[in-house]
Protein backbone atom coordinates (compact mmCIF):
# COMPACT_ATOMS: atom_id res chain seq x y z
CA UNK A 1 0.00 0.00 0.00
CA UNK A 2 0.85 3.70 -0.42
CA UNK A 3 3.39 5.00 2.49
CA UNK A 4 4.30 8.74 3.25
CA UNK A 5 7.80 9.88 1.78
CA UNK A 6 9.08 13.30 2.53
CA UNK A 7 8.22 15.73 -0.70
CA UNK A 8 11.53 16.74 -1.03
CA UNK A 9 12.82 12.85 -2.17
CA UNK A 10 10.08 12.91 -4.92
CA UNK A 11 11.33 14.36 -8.36
CA UNK A 12 9.73 14.70 -11.96
CA UNK A 13 10.05 12.61 -14.56
CA UNK A 14 11.89 13.79 -17.18
CA UNK A 15 9.70 12.03 -19.42
CA UNK A 16 6.70 13.51 -18.33
CA UNK A 17 3.71 14.66 -20.21
CA UNK A 18 5.28 18.47 -21.69
CA UNK A 19 4.08 20.79 -19.57
CA UNK A 20 2.12 19.19 -16.90
CA UNK A 21 1.49 21.26 -14.98
CA UNK A 22 3.31 23.88 -17.03
CA UNK A 23 5.88 26.47 -14.66
CA UNK A 24 3.75 29.15 -16.01
CA UNK A 25 0.52 28.13 -14.33
CA UNK A 26 2.63 27.08 -11.46
CA UNK A 27 4.42 30.85 -11.16
CA UNK A 28 0.86 31.96 -11.81
CA UNK A 29 -1.11 30.20 -8.51
CA UNK A 30 1.76 31.07 -6.36
CA UNK A 31 1.42 35.02 -7.25
CA UNK A 32 -2.29 35.02 -7.50
CA UNK A 33 -1.92 33.16 -3.58
CA UNK A 34 0.63 35.53 -2.53
CA UNK A 35 -1.84 38.38 -3.53
CA UNK A 36 -4.84 36.88 -2.24
CA UNK A 37 -2.91 35.96 1.48
CA UNK A 38 -3.04 32.14 1.12
CA UNK A 39 -4.67 29.62 -1.02
CA UNK A 40 -7.76 29.40 0.66
CA UNK A 41 -8.06 33.24 0.49
CA UNK A 42 -7.86 32.67 -3.56
CA UNK A 43 -10.71 30.40 -3.42
CA UNK A 44 -12.93 32.61 -1.13
CA UNK A 45 -14.98 35.47 -2.21
CA UNK A 46 -11.58 37.89 -2.04
CA UNK A 47 -9.85 35.96 -4.36
CA UNK A 48 -12.82 35.36 -6.80
CA UNK A 49 -10.97 38.28 -8.73
CA UNK A 50 -7.58 36.66 -8.98
CA UNK A 51 -9.04 33.37 -9.22
CA UNK A 52 -11.20 34.53 -12.33
CA UNK A 53 -7.75 36.17 -14.37
CA UNK A 54 -6.14 32.59 -13.84
CA UNK A 55 -5.93 30.89 -17.15
CA UNK A 56 -8.25 27.26 -17.47
CA UNK A 57 -4.79 25.47 -16.48
CA UNK A 58 -3.50 27.88 -13.79
CA UNK A 59 -7.27 27.84 -11.86
CA UNK A 60 -7.74 24.14 -11.77
CA UNK A 61 -4.17 23.95 -10.30
CA UNK A 62 -5.28 26.44 -8.05
CA UNK A 63 -8.70 24.53 -7.40
CA UNK A 64 -6.59 21.33 -6.84
CA UNK A 65 -3.62 22.75 -4.41
CA UNK A 66 -6.20 24.40 -2.13
CA UNK A 67 -7.87 21.35 -2.05
CA UNK A 68 -4.79 19.10 -1.21
CA UNK A 69 -3.84 21.76 1.27
CA UNK A 70 -7.29 21.37 2.94
CA UNK A 71 -7.73 17.50 2.86
CA UNK A 72 -4.31 16.19 1.63
CA UNK A 73 -3.01 14.29 -1.59
CA UNK A 74 -5.96 11.34 -1.21
CA UNK A 75 -4.70 9.49 -4.49
CA UNK A 76 -1.03 8.35 -4.36
CA UNK A 77 1.90 9.21 -6.38
CA UNK A 78 3.33 6.69 -8.80
CA UNK A 79 6.94 6.71 -8.40
CA UNK A 80 10.19 4.40 -9.30
CA UNK A 81 13.27 4.33 -7.71
CA UNK A 82 16.20 5.81 -9.34
CA UNK A 83 19.81 6.10 -7.67
CA UNK A 84 18.57 9.86 -7.83
CA UNK A 85 16.00 9.16 -5.59
CA UNK A 86 11.76 8.78 -6.31
CA UNK A 87 10.88 9.53 -9.53
CA UNK A 88 7.61 10.67 -10.49
CA UNK A 89 5.49 8.20 -13.07
CA UNK A 90 2.05 10.17 -12.67
CA UNK A 91 0.60 12.35 -10.47
CA UNK A 92 2.65 15.24 -11.42
CA UNK A 93 -0.68 18.12 -11.03
CA UNK A 94 -0.77 16.28 -7.45
CA UNK A 95 3.13 16.85 -6.92
CA UNK A 96 2.72 20.22 -7.93
CA UNK A 97 -0.33 21.50 -6.08
CA UNK A 98 1.17 19.44 -2.32
CA UNK A 99 4.58 21.41 -3.09
CA UNK A 100 1.96 25.24 -3.72
CA UNK A 101 0.10 24.04 -0.61
CA UNK A 102 2.77 23.66 1.63
CA UNK A 103 2.93 19.87 2.37
CA UNK A 104 5.64 18.05 3.97
CA UNK A 105 5.14 14.97 2.82
CA UNK A 106 2.88 12.80 0.59
CA UNK A 107 1.77 9.35 -0.62
CA UNK A 108 3.51 7.20 -3.18
CA UNK A 109 3.00 4.23 -5.07
CA UNK A 110 6.57 2.63 -5.07
CA UNK A 111 6.56 0.71 -8.16
CA UNK A 112 10.78 -0.22 -7.32
CA UNK A 113 13.43 -0.39 -9.43
CA UNK A 114 12.05 0.05 -13.68
CA UNK A 115 13.71 0.53 -16.59
CA UNK A 116 13.40 3.03 -18.74
CA UNK A 117 11.65 1.47 -21.27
Amino acid sequence: GPRRVPLELVYPSPFQPRGRPSGGAVRAVEEAAAAAGSLSALMDDAGARLLAKLDPEARALAELAADVEANGVDTALEVRRTPRGLELLAGHRRLAAARLAGLADVPVDDRGEMSDD
